[in-house]
């Protein structure tokens, strides 16, 4: 039976709900920098959602631990507005900070596990300005990641898929106005 997936196929998914924060920090030369602190991806089978293509629709969850090896292989992963334009920050020169949280009670946001990003971005970039507004008018809530599956399983009826190992290497994470699932 062939799979509905396969690894070099890029995929996004989204998290929904205001799950970050953007706060003016000093930028320790007299002027500020916006930090954006938040999950790009919640994981655990409490955060399944529902995706749907040719063959039907199914139910997805990312498993605690997808990002491990990934982020310790020093993925090189962009922060970008709706996984298009010009990066914002980059963990490649160390404006974006990608970890994984896979206890909810270590979180930095209560019982919430998953990929959470840390990334300083410069206020005087005019797509930062719009952003900001963006997010204080509550126009942008939602995150999202661009990503490859590297290790997932399904049910045998194909109704449920656990991603197991994700590389985000060349992906992205992403402030997001409309979440695909």
């Amino acid at each position: 039976f062939p799979t509905r997936r396969s690894s070099d196929l890029p995929e996004t998914r989204v998290s929904t709900g205001s799950q970050f924060e953007l706060r003016e920090v000093d930028n320790g030369t007299g002027g500020t920098n916006l930090r954006f602190t938040g999950f790009a991806s919640v994981t655990g089978d409490s955060a399944a959602y529902q995706m749907e293509d040719f063959l039907g629709p199914w139910t997805e969850s990312v498993t605690p631990g997808a990002f491990g090896k990934t982020l310790s292989e020093g993925a090189d992963v962009a922060f970008l507005l709706n996984h298009t334009g010009m990066t914002l920050a980059r963990t490649k020169s160390g404006t974006l900070k990608l970890s994984e949280v896979t206890e909810a009670k270590g979180s930095p946001v209560a019982g919430i596990t998953g990929l959470h990003s840390e990334a300083m971005l410069d206020p005087k970039n005019p797509q930062v300005a719009a952003m900001r507004s963006a997010v204080d008018r509550g126009d942008l809530d939602e995150m999202s990641f661009a990503f490859r599956v590297m290790r997932n399983e399904w049910s045998e009826d194909f109704t449920r898929r656990w991603i197991q190992e994700v590389s985000i290497d060349k992906g992205d994470v992403s402030l997001v106005n409309y979440g695909a699932n």
